[in-house]
């Protein structure tokens, strides 16, 4: 069970606030109303003070996401793609069975500044993409018949963390780091 008293990260007020101008959006709050919620998302210390902001807004509040609580996802003989913009919680747990799995962090919106990802692979192959200021940290993984592939270096310090844990079993494990744009290339190659 998460604690409700638990401090709260700046990435959870600026995600319950990114809800609230999409409430003004859909006609569920004026300007005035975003405002002083949004004032009051600020000032939160815990999470219950953060929820209190949209306790009458059930449409929004569902979509808040609960860092505390691991988000699962789970794929059995298929694929399992996250990428572009979407929200990573500060936990993921991740079960693939005889499949690939695809998870992209460059783009993602981290809510915690280090995210726990657990992985339970059975024959599957996983490539996970995380930006170049992110440290990922593997030491957790147990295994059997498998492979790791782990291309990150850091180029500049961490500002976040992907720490791995879980067991894979028969599989493949790839950890790539963000490409550069085609003028970050010509850039560092001149540098």
């Amino acid at each position: 069970m998460p604690d409700e008293s638990a401090e709260v990260s700046d990435n959870e007020r600026e995600h319950l606030i990114r809800l609230l101008q999409q409430g003004v959006g859909l006609g569920l709050l004026s300007l005035d109303e975003c405002t002083e919620r949004t004032e009051k998302a600020l000032r939160a210390h815990n999470r219950d003070q953060l929820r209190a902001v949209l306790l009458d807004l059930p449409e929004l509040a569902a979509q808040v996401i609960d860092v505390a609580k691991p988000v699962e996802l789970e794929v059995v003989g298929g694929r399992l793609i996250r990428q572009g913009r979407w929200t990573v919680p500060g936990r993921l747990r991740v079960q693939a069975c005889r499949s690939q799995v695809v998870l992209d962090f460059t783009q993602a919106e981290l809510l915690r500044p280090i995210v726990r990802l657990e992985l339970r692979l059975d024959r599957s192959a996983a490539r996970l993409t995380v930006p170049r200021d992110m440290a990922v940290h593997t030491d957790e993984i147990k295994a059997t018949t498998w492979e790791l592939t782990d291309r990150t270096r850091l180029t500049q310090p961490a500002t976040r963390r992907l720490v791995l844990s879980g067991e894979v079993s028969r599989g493949m494990l790839e950890v790539l780091p963000a490409q550069r744009s085609l003028f970050q290339r010509i850039w560092h190659s001149m540098t």
